[in-house]
């Protein structure tokens, strides 16, 4: 236990986070880039992708959030602080631009409310005191005609040393070099589980801009978001990224898509 403690203390000093402000960066220098570049560029508004869009701020810059429900977004929390005024950013200033490409869309909504873990906090320079608590839900201010992504919790196995381009994992996200189209990494890996198996640590390739976006697994009964990209660590000089695991936010997610029903006097 102390060992995982002060790996993930470890962790923790080495996070850098992803979103994107705008500008380039040559390729082979941006963090999240896990040796060769797995990148591929996706073109396409077919499902899932047509799920994952654009999350804009009209204080600048962009990450990547993904539709779980007709009206609700998953996303990174990081993504909506303002490090210059050092507050989360308002809902209006949100906007949730669906199967985005090259300046096209499949749908848009703002945002009209946000629901987070009740124990985020974050700090001064942006990030979460938790790196669990690195997630929100987006509820839009209207519906989506797309089919959503399921949302499901990795069992203890899943995914570790196991990815492959038929079965396994992938990312898909808008990246600070490529960012109006959705880069896609598959067949990565989880290579360990930290902070009682809330946060994984994988080989996906991501940088600036690709916060938020959906760690996917792949399989034979379809395609389901298991996390969320956080950022990334380097351990002894090794590079890896950092998600949130689904079992986060699942509960959250589910009280939301099933209100419970109260009597006409309560």
């Amino acid at each position: 236990m102390e060992r995982m403690v002060r790996r993930f203390v470890l962790c923790l000093a080495a996070v850098w986070f992803l979103a994107a402000a705008g500008g380039s960066a040559k390729r082979d220098a941006l963090p999240g880039i896990i040796g060769r570049d797995d990148r591929v560029i996706l073109d396409s508004a077919e499902w899932p992708w047509a799920a994952i869009g654009r999350l804009n701020r009209a204080t600048g810059g962009f990450c990547t959030g993904t539709l779980v429900a007709p009206d609700i977004v998953l996303t990174a929390a990081h993504c909506l602080y303002n490090t210059r005024t050092q507050r989360q950013i308002a809902t209006k200033d949100i906007h949730f631009v669906a199967g985005y490409r090259r300046g096209g869309y499949l749908a848009h909504s703002i945002v009209r409310r946000i629901v987070h873990s009740p124990t985020l906090r974050f700090t001064g320079r942006g990030g979460t005191r938790n790196p669990f608590d690195d997630w929100v839900l987006l509820l839009l201010d209207e519906s989506m005609a797309i089919e959503p992504i399921p949302v499901r919790r990795l069992m203890p196995l899943e995914g570790l040393n196991a990815g492959n381009a038929d079965t396994g994992l992938l990312v898909a996200g808008y990246n600070q070099d490529r960012p109006h189209l959705l880069s896609l990494h598959e067949g990565c890996t989880i290579v360990d589980r930290l902070a009682a198996d809330r946060v994984f640590v994988h080989t996906c390739d991501a940088t600036h801009g690709a916060s938020g976006a959906p760690l996917i697994m792949r399989s034979a009964d379809g395609f389901f978001v298991v996390g969320i990209i956080k950022g990334g660590i380097r351990i002894l000089g090794d590079e890896r990224g950092l998600a949130i695991h689904s079992g986060a936010f699942l509960d959250a997610l589910e009280r939301l898509r099933s209100p419970v029903e109260t009597s006409p006097d309560q």
